[in-house]
């Protein structure tokens, strides 16, 4: 009796094999994915200057993947505020106003100061000790090291920090407006990384965090991110070749 192949081919697979053999290991992320990622650190980087077009040819070669995937990427950067979609022009790297700055860094304000203040409440000690760590590796940075390493660390750092702060929902709103506020923080950086000035200002709140004070981590928090502001826009202008004009702070209308 002749033996049927399929059941040949079949006993073979099974035998040799076995059946584990046929899992198919799929990537970490997908193509749409690593397309975004590579753009989002591009663009942080000031690979892109603000305002520049994203021409789709350029961007499919440079990439080597299809305009499809390149489409469903701009979009998810655009709902992320890092890119325009201009009428006539198409999508270019978002280019923000001093006032659209200004509400960007007022909402950071707001939601950060609020994460330190939970931070202070609700963070085990492990969680202070790794906040300071990172500080730590921030300060061993020198103006000449490399910028992606700073933008690590300084993701790092809000990690920890909105995570210890123990809400979700905050946590979620800080990311899509952090997104935009590391856009400027590129543009500010262009001019010098002010690493020094950002180290002394985070070391006061983790001095209020260590303490458990939440109050004083909450008011630490808020001149630092105005203090960045007034970087932000100082650089715009030294781009504009202009002088900044002050920021009126929560401060001010208190004293008035």
């Amino acid at each position: 009796m002749t033996e049927d192949p399929r059941h040949s081919a079949t006993a073979s697979l099974h035998d040799n094999r076995g059946p584990g053999s046929l899992r198919v290991e799929r990537p970490s992320q997908s193509l749409r994915e690593l397309v975004i990622e590579t753009l989002r650190k591009t663009i942080r980087r000031g690979d892109f200057a603000p305002g520049e077009r994203l021409t789709e040819r350029r961007l499919c070669d440079l990439l080597g993947v299809s305009r499809t995937v390149l489409r469903e990427a701009l979009r998810q950067l655009e709902a992320d505020g890092l890119v325009d979609n201009l009428p006539y022009r198409g999508p270019a790297v978002a280019l923000y106003s001093r006032e659209k700055i200004i509400e960007i860094y007022d909402v950071r304000n707001a939601l950060e100061a609020r994460a330190a203040e939970l931070f202070a409440e609700r963070a085990n000690d492990v969680d202070v000790a790794n906040l300071k760590s990172v500080l730590d590796d921030l300060g061993r940075l020198g103006s000449d090291d490399n910028h992606e390493q700073y933008l690590a660390l300084i993701d790092r750092f809000y990690e920890i920090l909105l995570r210890g702060a123990g809400n979700a929902l905050l946590r979620d709103m800080n990311a899509s407006i952090r997104e935009r506020a590391l856009l400027m923080r590129t543009r500010s950086t262009r001019h010098a990384l002010y690493v020094q000035q950002t180290v002394s200002e985070k070391r006061l709140i983790i001095d209020a965090i260590a303490a458990r004070d939440p109050q004083r981590a909450r008011q630490a928090t808020s001149d630092h991110i105005n203090a960045a502001l007034g970087r932000v826009l100082a650089a715009l202008a030294a781009d504009q070749g202009a002088t900044p004009k002050r920021v009126k702070s929560r401060k001010d209308d208190a004293d008035a």
